[in-house]
């Protein structure tokens, strides 16, 4: 086949295949030059991901750091705010020990693994301060009024009541397994004080003067109370369940629908007690005494174990 361009005469069909035919080894070169071309790239590729990941592990790292550091700082924040709260505590000046009793709240707040060591403290700093004061007996049950109480109650250390009111209000949740604070000792005073509605939870108060005392709707389950002074207690509504109340002198006692369901009343001293709807479930009130007038269980619920008599057991 002849082909006519440009006034020249092409034969194609008499090409030679030589100049058709390419050698393998000519591709191989132009891949391996691609390749070669392509280095650059590919190490600047590795370049970038090798140090991305350097800055990764750097920031990981300094992050780590920066954690370690911060509850260092923390921690050493956490302990000058206690060693000067508890430093408070020893101070002459009243409103300098309010001032440590409510740091020490907060602190309780910011740090509740501390909750427990907090708690002891303000325990330790009541039975220190709780003490009974040389003077007169107080007056008999049957001459107290909630004036009188009132009265009194706003003669007592404002820093003592605001310890207590701190642990009445804790946070139970970060109390260990079982844990109770201990004011159990023969000179605590907390007569004619106002504990309404506080969270006293297995609170140990053996044998403390509550003379007078307002525990209206006040938590007390597990409680120990025995051989307390309860005379003319206001328990209104309170939750004493399980509790301890062995030989407590509970003379005038207010118990209104209070919850005493479980709870061990052997020998307690319950002359000119109001019981009106309270709950004495499996109550023990072997030897309780009731007075001349008998037991006075009209109005309660529940059956206690056994049924009491009007002669006590001594204690």
């Amino acid at each position: 086949m002849l082909i006519r361009r440009s006034g020249r005469t092409s034969n194609m069909s008499g090409m030679s295949p030589r100049r058709l035919w390419r050698p393998p080894s000519a591709d191989k070169g132009s891949r391996a030059g691609v390749r070669r071309r392509d280095w650059p790239t590919l190490l600047g590729i590795g370049t970038a991901i090798v140090a991305a990941l350097g800055a990764l592990i750097f920031n990981g790292i300094s992050a780590t750091a920066t954690n370690k550091q911060l509850e260092l700082s923390r921690d050493g924040q956490l302990t000058d705010r206690y060693s000067q709260a508890v430093e408070q505590l020893g101070s002459d000046s009243p409103e300098v020990r309010l001032g440590g009793i409510y740091a020490l709240e907060r602190l309780m707040r910011d740090s509740p693994i501390d909750q427990p060591t907090i708690v002891e403290v303000l325990a330790a700093f009541v039975r220190s301060h709780a003490t009974r004061l040389p003077g007169p007996s107080p007056a008999p049950a049957a001459t107290l009024t909630r004036e009188d109480v009132r009265a009194t109650a706003g003669r007592r250390p404002v820093d003592l009541l605001a310890a207590l009111t701190v642990i009445g209000r804790r946070d139970t949740r970060h109390d260990p397994q079982r844990q109770v604070f201990d004011l159990s000792y023969s000179t605590v005073d907390l007569s004619y004080s106002n504990l309404d509605g506080l969270n006293l939870l297995g609170v140990r108060l053996r044998g403390a003067n509550l003379t007078g005392t307002s525990l209206i709707g006040t938590i007390l389950n597990g409680a120990d109370l025995s051989g307390s002074s309860l005379t003319s207690v206001d328990l209104t509504n309170a939750k004493v369940r399980f509790a301890n109340l062995s030989c407590a002198w509970m003379i005038g006692a207010n118990l209104t629908g209070a919850d005493l369901s479980n709870s061990d009343l052997s020998g307690a001293g319950l002359a000119g007690a109001t019981l009106s709807g309270a709950n004495l479930t499996d109550v023990t009130l072997t030897g309780a005494a009731f007075g001349f007038e008998g037991p006075g269980l009209r109005g309660t619920t529940g059956t206690p174990r056994p049924q009491p008599t009007v002669t006590s057991a001594p204690c």
